[in-house]
């Protein structure tokens, strides 16, 4: 076991020794060649160090014009009238009759849900309401012929009253049974009253239970009808459907969600949904605004007026800025190449001045509340204090600071 490891030893201390008898070699060689590259006057490669690039620093003239501070945001043209519609029931789509943009008239199903149990009870319950409604109308002719019949009576047993007391009263100085006589007249005055009062008794009309069955029927049939009319989606008004969010029958939905909008669009407007954008607190009622195609800007323009902008508080109903334009039918639109749930650029003007000092905001410096220029002339580069007034996207108003023609280094 001693031999095998002495061995292995061995081994390890000659490698060691061939290793830094090459490296020994390596040195020499090197050196050599320096000493001949020394003698030959040759240079050794020396790596030339890069000179530093001084970044130049746009400049910006101080000039004098127009600055605008407009708002510019994107908007959709949409009806002044439009009416989010849903199911005021849980369940799954049956049916869907219409696609978005589709004409409809007022009444008109546009979808429903699977309410086939549902269907089925309302017809058994219309079924016992005619079953009841019979019934009643059954009873009342026969309360009606029998009232009529009792009527007859009457009128038979009074006339029978009459003669009575007419016999009576000729007969009252002749030699006759007046005792008999006063026994039929009041017999016939029985038969009087029992007529009239089987007239007053069929006057009362018929049994109440049967009223109250046709009444329990007719209430079951509107509860039942409302849960059917609670499982279809109905357009409101005619129309246009202008967004629809159901596809396909079997897809779940639930109460109260809306699903389907229509809206009137014999008038238009466009409409903005403008939450988060701080420039919403600039806006106000009868502001003018330019609308342009989303899509080919500059290529028309129409003339509007802001007729809504939201307040933001929590409980609001409608957030949604609303611009109403000028001469907005559809046909004047379509001239312009929009149409129903196109995008529009929207462009108000906040304010504006003319014929004032101007810098490009990136031109202004700001540090703790700060707001200054560095100024470039024949002195060197020097902090100068500036008042702004209006800030646009691309000019901002020199208030005081600077005058025209001061050139201001970027930062």
């Amino acid at each position: 076991m001693i031999q095998p490891l002495r061995k292995m030893a061995r081994r390890k201390t000659a490698l060691w020794k061939m290793m830094v008898i090459l490296l020994g070699v390596l040195l020499l060689a090197g050196c050599s060649q320096a000493s001949n590259a020394a003698e030959t006057g040759q240079e050794a490669d020396v790596t030339p160090i890069p000179t530093p690039v001084v970044p130049v620093k746009p400049t910006y003239t101080v000039q004098r014009g127009s600055v605008v501070n407009a708002l510019e945001f994107t908007g959709r043209i949409s009806p002044i009238k439009e009416v989010a519609l849903s199911f005021h029931t849980n369940g799954y789509i049956r049916e869907i009759f219409v696609q978005r943009g589709d004409a409809v008239q007022a009444g008109q199903v546009l979808a429903d849900l699977e309410v086939s149990d549902l269907e089925t009870q309302l017809e058994q319950a219309r079924l016992a309401l005619k079953t009841s409604e019979t019934q009643l109308i059954a009873a009342q002719q026969v309360i009606s012929d029998a009232l009529t019949e009792a009527g007859l009576l009457l009128a038979i047993e009074k006339i029978k009253l009459e003669q009575a007391n007419y016999l009576f009263e000729n007969e009252r100085g002749k030699q006759q049974d007046f005792r008999m006589q006063e026994f039929n007249i009041r017999i016939q005055q029985q038969a009087t009253a029992l007529a009239q009062l089987r007239v007053d008794r069929l006057e009362r009309g018929v049994d109440p239970q049967l009223l109250l069955a046709v009444e329990a029927a007719q209430l079951t049939v509107q509860r039942l009808d409302a849960q059917f009319v609670n499982a279809q989606i109905i357009a409101p008004m005619d129309g246009v459907v202008t967004s629809i969010n159901i596809f396909n029958p079997g897809q779940s939905v639930s109460a109260y969600n809306p699903v389907v909008a229509v809206g009137d669009i014999s008038q238009l407007e466009v409409s903005a949904d403008l939450f988060g954008n701080s420039g919403v607190a600039m806006l106000s009622q009868g502001m003018a605004v330019v609308i342009e195609p989303h899509d080919r800007p500059g290529s028309v323009q129409l003339q509007g007026t802001i007729r809504y902008v939201p307040t933001g508080e929590a409980n609001e109903l409608d957030k949604t800025t609303r611009i109403a334009l000028e001469a907005a039918t559809a046909a004047s639109l379509s001239e312009a190449g929009l149409g129903l749930g196109d995008l529009v650029r929207v462009r108000v003007v906040i304010e504006s001045k003319d014929n004032v000092l101007w810098l490009p905001p990136q031109a202004i410096r700001v540090f703790e509340g700060r707001q200054f220029v560095v100024v470039q002339d024949v002195q060197g580069l020097r902090r100068v204090d500036v008042t702004l007034g209006i800030q646009g996207s691309e000019r901002v108003e020199i208030m005081s600071g600077l005058s025209e023609g001061q050139i201001v280094q970027s930062p």
